[in-house]
């Protein structure tokens, strides 16, 4: 009779002709048994039986026959298909005895039946929670119930296999791998009944009194399970910071503690608060880093910085309460001013041409030439200037040397070059902006470089010596003889 069987479970298939005596099992008298592990099945769908008191066979894929003290080795060598491949499978040894038993089974390759393989490289983050932190086709592998886990690749699929194993939520998975997928530490191997209670953090009723609800992380409404407190534990130290921000030698002292995990490793130290209505003062070698602006402000010990200070790139600039922007914490710590905010102070908006608009020793700047109304931003007011003198007229109307002049002067400028004036106005102290038989007049002296207008020059002066400065430098014998000669009247008096 020849049978056929397939193997499954991630096995090739193979097919096996098998010439036998007798097929199926063999029921053994006089106590004695028989396990066949590789034969469960006839192809014809029937089973053969032969029993003796002195003698036991076992039938599966070889044929064998032993006395109450033999034992049978059989080797079934089988051609498949037309390749003539040759596939020897050593059976096994059976010794039967009145009492004894005999085992058969394929010694070929072992797979887990659970179809898992929980060695997978790690390709995500740590301290994950569930496998809703991890990306697509990935899952979190937990070692321990209430520490987080590790990204893994989620395996492709699960075998049929039922080996259960109970999560650290408390139910039951037909195996590891099934485990694995849904993103579950294990707790126990076999089915959760009578295994941990599950649980919710934050519950009043969560657990028993010496217990605690041990979830993946902090918060209330966590899923976990019960375990108890104060156990023993190892010394290893692999630090875990729990959920009340302490520091534990290692995950079994947290829960020893009745404390979830936060985080892998030693929590953060925070900084020592100083400063406030209280007045709190730091350590030796620490200052009181204020932060905020404002009196009985709160800050934060930090050690005392030294000169020079490290260079640092624009993302560490600190806007100081006095509105100026450092490069970094510690030039703002060395200037003894407080911290307003991280980042370069914002720019305080102003109206140009409003002289008292920006603080001491600054301007509106309009940030272009001819703009010389609306809003624009303080700036410094130049401290040096060249003393190149091309001519830039002021939007107040003045002619300034050069744009810097103007700016220094908290003036932006219209346009380049010396102010034109306009129909019938000029600018006093100049020549050649009035028609012939004109020259700029002034409302009074003093006036030099502002608007004036346009007149005829006097026909006729008198005599009389009373000496005036011109707006060009020179003196003149009186204020109509400067007007005869096309000039304006800068002072009273002979020029220095």
């Amino acid at each position: 009779m020849s049978m056929v069987r397939k193997f499954g479970f991630g096995w090739p298939v193979l097919t096996l002709l098998v010439v036998a005596a007798g097929c199926g099992t063999t029921t053994i008298s006089g106590g004695g048994s028989s396990d066949a592990a590789d034969a469960t099945t006839a192809a014809d769908g029937a089973s053969d039986t032969g029993a003796s008191d002195t003698g036991t066979s076992d039938a599966g894929d070889a044929d064998a026959g032993a006395d109450d003290t033999g034992t049978a080795d059989v080797a079934a060598d089988t051609a498949i298909g037309d390749d003539a491949a040759t596939t020897d499978a050593t059976i096994g040894d059976a010794t039967n005895s009145d009492g004894g038993s005999s085992d058969a089974s394929d010694t070929g390759g072992t797979e887990d039946d659970a179809g898992s393989d929980t060695g997978a490289d790690v390709v995500g983050p740590t301290n994950c929670k569930s496998k809703a932190d991890c990306g697509a086709d990935q899952t979190c592998e937990i070692t321990t119930c209430g520490t987080p886990g590790t990204c893994v690749a989620a395996p492709m699929g699960c075998g049929a296999v039922f080996m259960p194993v109970c999560g650290c939520d408390g139910k039951t998975y037909s195996n590891a791998c099934v485990l694995l997928i849904a993103g579950v530490g294990k707790a126990a191997d076999g089915e959760c009944s009578g295994g941990p209670k599950a649980c919710k953090t934050g519950a009043a009723d969560a657990c028993v009194s010496g217990e605690f609800c041990q979830a993946p992380g902090c918060g209330d409404g966590l899923d976990g399970v019960c375990v108890q407190t104060g156990g023993g534990c190892t010394k290893e130290y692999a630090p875990v910071c729990g959920c009340d921000e302490q520091t534990y030698g290692n995950a079994c002292m947290a829960a020893a503690a009745g404390r979830n995990v936060a985080s892998k490793g030693e929590c953060e130290t925070k900084p020592q608060s100083c400063g406030g209505k209280m007045g709190l003062t730091c350590p030796t070698g620490q200052i009181c880093d204020q932060q905020g602006c404002g009196v009985d402000m709160l800050g934060v010990c930090v050690d005392a910085p030294k000169a020079p200070c490290p260079k640092t790139t624009p993302a560490a600039q600190q806007c100081g309460c006095d509105g100026t922007t450092y490069a970094n914490a510690c030039l703002r710590q060395l200037a003894g001013v407080a911290k307003a905010s991280d980042g370069p102070c914002p720019v305080p908006k102003c109206k140009i041409g409003d002289a008292t608009a920006c603080p001491a020793g600054q301007w509106c700047d309009p940030g272009a030439v001819g703009i010389c109304s609306g809003e624009g931003e303080c700036g410094p007011k130049p401290e040096v200037c060249t003393t190149d003198a091309p001519g830039a007229c002021g939007c107040d109307g003045k002619t300034y040397s050069n744009p810097c002049k103007a700016n220094a002067a908290g003036v932006a400028v219209e346009y380049a070059g010396p102010c034109k004036a306009a129909p019938g106005s000029c600018t006093i102290g100049t020549t050649d902006q009035c028609d012939p038989g004109q020259y700029c007049a002034a409302q009074g002296p003093g006036l030099c470089g502002q608007t004036g207008v346009c007149e005829n020059t006097p026909m006729i002066c008198n005599k009389i010596y009373k000496p005036v400065c011109g707006c060009d430098g020179k003196t003149y014998d009186n204020e109509c003889i400067a007007a005869a000669k096309f000039m304006a009247v800068d002072k009273t008096g002979p020029c220095p």
